[in-house]
């Protein structure tokens, strides 16, 4: 008989296992009709395990699932159903009279998928020749749209003379008291 399992951990009784596999459906509202759906998402699944755990080395086996859980372990999970790339999202343990070494569980799993970046390197070509060399590479154009810019205001050399002899910096003269 096959047993469940959970990374390296070895469950002693399943008493029950829901697993929940959903997708997120997009709908647009249209003037007059139905909504129109347009984009399907495949939502994460879900895994709820309920049994319990018995005899001395239920305590370790606690132990390595709270570990598993804080490290953010990625986890095969083997049971009715297989899944891989699981994480413990929540462990719930009662301690009860009825099982003096061990105890009975709740644990709820979550499938995650992880990206990853790619990194890739583009070649400037010649538009002419269709080949790549330095001289073109280095002569790529800058950045020539930068949108509406605020205007600078320009700084007059001497201002504070300027204005000590009533002078305007555009016009050259103003207007003297007599």
């Amino acid at each position: 008989m096959r047993r469940v399992k959970l990374g390296d951990v070895e469950f002693d009784v399943i008493e029950s296992e829901n697993s929940k596999d959903s997708v997120t459906v997009t709908d647009k509202p249209v003037e007059s009709g139905q909504d129109v759906s347009d984009h399907v998402k495949q939502n994460p699944s879900i895994i709820s395990i309920r049994g319990q755990m018995t005899g001395y080395d239920a305590a370790d086996k606690l132990q390595k699932l709270k570990q598993y859980q804080k490290d953010g372990d990625l986890l095969k999970y083997v049971g009715r159903n297989a899944y891989s790339n699981m994480i413990i999202e929540e462990i719930d343990r009662e301690h009860g009279v009825a099982n003096r070494f061990g105890y009975q569980f709740d644990i709820k799993l979550k499938q995650v998928r992880i990206a990853t970046a790619k990194e890739v390197q583009i070649k400037v070509t010649n538009p002419k020749t269709k080949k790549s060399d330095k001289k073109i590479s280095t002569k790529v154009k800058k950045t020539s749209n930068k949108g509406k810019q605020q205007p600078k205001s320009k700084k007059v050399p001497n201002e504070n003379a300027l204005a000590k002899y009533n002078l305007d910096s555009k016009h050259k003269a103003t207007i003297r008291p007599i």
